[in-house]
This record gives structure tokens, C-alpha cells and sequence, in this order.
């Protein structure tokens, strides 16, 4: 069950893989996308972000200021991984949750304790830090961003 639309979004603090460390508070004032998936290296997660980057202009164009990609994996798998899939690290912002392990997609309620991984949990969070989506895509089933778009 994920956080509830009109909840405060949880402060984290995560590494990027370009060595800086991101915090949702750097994002004040700015309406912003999380999307968390399991693990890098899979082909779902790999579809899942591949549409993000498809999309970039469109979530821009609806007033999403930057989405950020974040799962367990280590900051330099990611960062392997966002270059295979030849993804614009100035796009979509590849965060780790790797320690402690998933401490982020569990204040947000999107790890998978028995599988130790974050699921697809998505959310809009507006300017304020509120939630103003909040989606629990099912974790072997790519999230339908276009329906999401639309709902902005």
C-alpha cells in the first residue's frame, strides 16, 4: 500500500550516479516525478525507464520539472546501466537506495520486503512536497506512463 495523495512526500537523500548526492528538499518548489522499479539490468525495469526517456517531453510539457529513477541497485551499476540503455542522466536523475538497503522506497512504502527490492511505486509530488499521485503498479507489469500523462 503506498502513501496516500495529500501526504507530506518522505525527505530522502540519495546518491546519483554522477557521484552527487540528491535530496527531494533540492526539488523545492518544483513539481517532480518518482519512479521506483526493482532492479537494474531486467528487462521490465529497462522498458520502464527507456519510456520515461520516450516521454521526457511530454511529462515536461505537463509540467513535471524532473523525474527521478530509483531503485536498490549500487550507484555504479545504475550508472552502467543508464549508459546501456543510452539513457540522459541530465533527464531522467538514476538514483540508489542501496544503504542502508531500500530505506527510501520503504518510507515510501514500495519495498518488497520478501524480495528484497522496491516495486514500481509511482508519485507525483508538487511543489510543496505533497503527494499528488500515487500509483502501486503491479511489479511485473510495466507502469502505463500514458495513462499517468494523462492524468496530469
Amino acid at each position: 500500500m503506498s502513501l496516500k495523495v495529500g501526504e507530506r512526500a518522505p525527505e530522502f537523500t540519495l546518491p546519483s550516479i554522477n557521484g552527487k548526492d540528491v535530496s527531494l528538499s533540492d526539488f523545492k518548489g518544483q513539481r517532480i516525478l518518482l519512479s521506483f522499479h526493482p532492479l537494474a539490468f531486467t528487462s521490465i525495469c529497462g522498458d520502464q525507464v527507456r519510456d520515461l526517456a520516450v516521454h521526457f517531453n511530454d511529462l515536461k510539457e505537463k509540467g513535471i520539472d524532473a523525474v527521478l529513477s530509483i531503485s536498490v541497485d549500487p550507484a555504479p551499476a545504475k550508472k552502467v546501466w543508464a549508459m546501456s540503455l543510452d539513457i540522459n542522466p541530465e533527464e531522467i536523475i538514476f538514483l540508489s537506495d542501496f544503504e542502508p538497503k531500500g530505506e527510501v522506497a520503504k518510507k515510501y512504502d514500495a519495498y518488497i520486503e520478501d524480495w528484497g527490492m522496491s516495486g514500481r511505486n509511482t508519485y507525483v509530488i508538487d511543489g510543496d512536497g505533497m503527494i499528488e499521485i500515487a500509483i502501486d503498479n503491479d511489479p511485473g507489469q510495466l507502469p502505463d506512463l500514458e495513462s499517468l500523462i494523462e492524468k496530469l
